[in-house]
């Protein structure tokens, strides 16, 4: 049985954050506060070693301001995230950060050095996408720590016995050890133990640490035996996580309502941080007003509501991933259009969410969300298949359509580069936002006629992930590819930073 990268629905379906990035400043935040947690207080003075995509994007993307927020202790979705630099200075405490040459394991990896009078630790975190972290290291030990379950962290002196004492205490305390992970370099010498809590019971239907449906064939298979593909996937969130009904929905009718927010002010006119875009959104609902235009109605208004939220996103305001941030208009901007043109209930609508965030999970776990690991073809790619996915079915296709339109949807955007301007999640981020929502509309619509994909779904979703991991790694999320790379992209990383890129293609 696989244990699954991705568990829960709000994997993708979130997180609330503060943009631009919800793997470069969203899990970046994360990886900051966990280390926080680990070191046990603030430091005096941190020193962030960041690599690859980190290294190389890490002011455009609001990398170097997360990790400081996250030292400081703010979550994700905390306005003060922004000023977190600031108040560090204030707090007297010391930040360098050190792009590094080296090569990592994963692109979107950063070693945090923290130091407090005679206390020294060094503990290294990696953002998988979505905002989703890993901790890989602690103190030159390597280690495997997730964010689904409580996790005790015990450093140790390697002696007979250690672990029969900790299992003792832990009983007294009622608390059930789902998962011990231990770790050392030499006999006798020290280590860690890592203990992960889980009362869930052991469940041969995948539960506690792995969905029930591994491919979209089985998603599609599964839910033959629910009112709908949301159905499904708010049984299995129920199932791993021991949360109510009531509980689950509670938490998409937030995520919901930062979406209808993020909208409403980006349609208003907003500026990004850099001025380097902004108010488009409203351009393109004017442009609808006028009734001049060629395209249908409904899908401008997805495109105009997906420029909205990015340009709400790179104003470093509050959006929801979807799954990702920099892919945070697609999703939103669709279901907000279908829920005029087919008039959803608000049920409906949060039943959307739930759609597509099923698909979303197979796509996540079988390929990658994470543009620095598969380029735009993760990010927007994926946002767009899903939204199509879920679109079928909000207008009365089957879990089987709605899986052709996923695959229909990704072989139109395989290949797709992540090249962010200067670093910053602005151009072509924005725009391509607008473009995936269009596309999610187009690919459901032929679905419903009854258009199949010939190449099947899963094998879409693997050839995704070939064509990711085989992408060079200047055209995933480093800005040193693409429209990066041309005249007026090196014009404006000057502009920005006050410094030259060079180009390397």
């Amino acid at each position: 049985m696989e244990v699954l990268k991705y568990r829960s629905v709000f994997d993708i379906i979130g997180p609330v954050m503060v943009g631009p990035s919800s793997s470069h400043t969203a899990g970046a935040a994360r990886i900051g506060k966990v280390c926080r947690m680990i070191f046990g207080e603030r430091p005096d003075s941190v020193e962030f070693d960041l690599y690859e995509s980190f290294a190389k994007t890490y002011r455009g993307h609001g990398t170097d301001i997360a990790l400081v927020g996250g030292i400081l202790g703010m979550e994700p979705d905390d306005p003060r995230l922004s000023d977190s630099l600031k108040i560090a200075h204030e707090q007297g405490m010391e930040v360098l950060f050190v792009p590094k040459k080296e090569i990592a394991d994963h692109p979107n990896t950063v070693t945090l050095r923290m130091i407090k009078g005679d206390l020294e630790m060094s503990v290294t975190g990696v953002s998988i996408g979505g905002g989703n972290i890993q901790i890989t290291e602690m103190n030159g030990y390597s280690i495997s720590l997730g964010m689904g379950n409580p996790t005790y962290i015990i450093i140790n002196k390697d002696v007979p016995g250690l672990l029969s004492r900790v299992s003792t205490i832990f009983m007294k305390h009622g608390l059930n050890i789902g998962k011990v992970t231990m770790t050392r370099k030499t006999r006798g010498e020290n280590g860690i133990v890592l203990l992960e809590i889980d009362d869930t019971p052991d469940d041969p239907e995948g539960i506690g640490g792995i969905v029930m449906f591994y491919s979209i064939q089985e998603l599609v298979e599964q839910a033959k035996d629910y009112p709908t593909v949301g159905e499904l996937m708010i049984a299995t969130e129920m199932e791993l996580t021991d949360r109510t009904r009531e509980e689950i929905i509670a938490l998409m009718e937030r995520n919901l309502e930062v979406m209808e927010s993020s909208i409403e002010e980006g349609i208003q006119g907003v500026t990004s941080v850099t001025r380097i875009t902004g108010g488009d959104a409203k351009r393109m609902n004017d442009y609808i007003e006028s009734g001049k235009f060629m395209s249908g109605e409904t899908i401008l208004k997805a495109v105009r509501n997906g420029i909205a939220v990015n340009e709400v996103n790179a104003k470093m305001g509050l959006v929801c991933a979807t799954p990702t941030a920099g892919s945070a208009g697609v999703l939103p901007g669709v279901l907000m259009a279908a829920r005029e043109k087919l008039n959803l209930t608000h049920d409906e609508q949060i039943d959307f969410l739930f759609t597509a965030g099923a698909f979303g999970l197979v796509m996540a776990n079988n390929a990658s969300i994470s543009g620095a690991e598969g380029g735009c073809q993760a990010e927007v790619g994926s946002a767009s298949a899903m939204s199509a996915a879920a679109l079928v079915t909000a207008n009365g296709g089957t879990p089987e359509m709605a899986a052709n339109a996923l695959a229909i949807t990704l072989k139109n955007v395989m290949g797709l580069i992540c090249d962010p301007v200067a670093g910053l999640v602005e151009v072509p981020c924005v725009k391509r936002n607008a473009m995936g929502a269009s596309q999610a509309f187009i690919s459901a619509d032929m679905a419903l006629a009854g258009i199949r994909s010939v190449i099947p779904p899963d094998e879409v979703v693997e050839a995704m992930y070939k064509v990711g991991r085989a992408m060079p790694q200047i055209f995933k999320e480093t800005a040193e590819g693409g429209v990066a790379t041309t005249p007026t992209g090196l014009r404006l990383q000057k502009q920005v930073f006050g410094e030259p890129e060079k180009a390397t293609v």
